[in-house]
């Protein structure tokens, strides 16, 4: 497995590992806005990518610092979203058109929204008779429809059919299949995110099987490491990917913070 780190990986440094990526992200994220228009998708898609990216930087040192519980029951559950985050990232990377799959991306997650919504909806008007105010009713459903379509780049997200593109957005595991086929490098990288997926996706929802083996796992020091490793390497990687679209890409000068020197980007 790669080391991002120009140090030796050891669990002492993982913090400093995380604290590094969260300045790099944040400083860069910060200079990007200004080069980011409301209409530029590919743009708001990388610089969505690197904030999150950022966040989870954050987030995971603080986890790491402050738990009082020697718990990873929290890094499980963020490393899920890191893993999903760079499957996607990888499939839409891949993509012969990547606008275009940005734009299924996003119409996916506007109609998986609407649909529990409208399931809401439906439990208000069966169970309550429309009345109880922290559930939608139809008018305010029309309204959320109406609007989005009212954007002028609406039309991005329907087929010529007018079926929504968001319908047909692939699921993980078929985005995993198509990643691959990018090439041996990207073959084996998207592999094993889909490995550490499927591991962290069974921590998401509770039960006591489920927690026992969290709890089995947890309990072996070189296991732990080797895959707050693997979670780190993969959300650099997204940070990276994020930064070379707009800086190779896009030839956009950014003062990175000094401490990108400590770190290995061929991973």
């Amino acid at each position: 497995m790669p080391s991002i780190w120009k140090k030796d990986p050891t669990r002492a440094n993982l913090n400093e590992v995380l604290e590094g990526m969260y300045t790099i992200g944040n400083e860069c994220r910060k200079q990007l806005r200004e080069h980011v228009a409301p209409d530029d998708v590919e743009g708001e898609y990388f610089l969505g990518l690197l904030d999150r990216a950022t966040a989870f930087a954050d987030d995971l040192g603080n986890v790491l610092r402050h738990s009082r519980t020697g718990s990873l029951t929290s890094v499980n559950v963020i490393g899920r979203c890191i893993m999903d985050d760079f499957i996607t990232l990888k499939y839409v990377l891949s993509s012969a058109d990547r606008k275009e799959e940005i734009y299924t991306l996003n119409a996916n997650a506007f109609y998986e929204t609407l649909k529990k919504l409208r399931n809401l909806m439906e439990v208000n008007q069966k169970v309550y008779e429309g009345k109880f105010q922290f559930y939608p009713n139809a008018d305010l459903i029309e309204d959320i429809e109406a609007k989005f379509f009212a954007r002028d780049d609406s039309g991005n997200y329907l087929f010529p059919d007018s079926t929504p593109k968001g319908l047909k957005f692939k699921k993980t595991r078929q985005l995993t299949q198509m990643a691959e086929a990018a090439g041996s490098k990207t073959n084996d990288d998207v592999g094993r995110a889909f490995y550490f997926w499927g591991i962290w996706s069974g921590y998401v929802h509770y039960s006591p099987s489920t927690f026992g083996m969290e709890m089995y796992d947890q309990a072996d020091a070189e296991n732990v490491n080797n895959r707050l490793q693997e979670l780190f390497i993969n959300l650099w990687r997204i940070i990276c990917e994020a930064l070379k679209n707009f800086m190779v890409e896009k030839k956009i000068q950014l003062k990175v913070p000094e401490i990108w020197r400590s770190f290995q980007f061929d991973v």
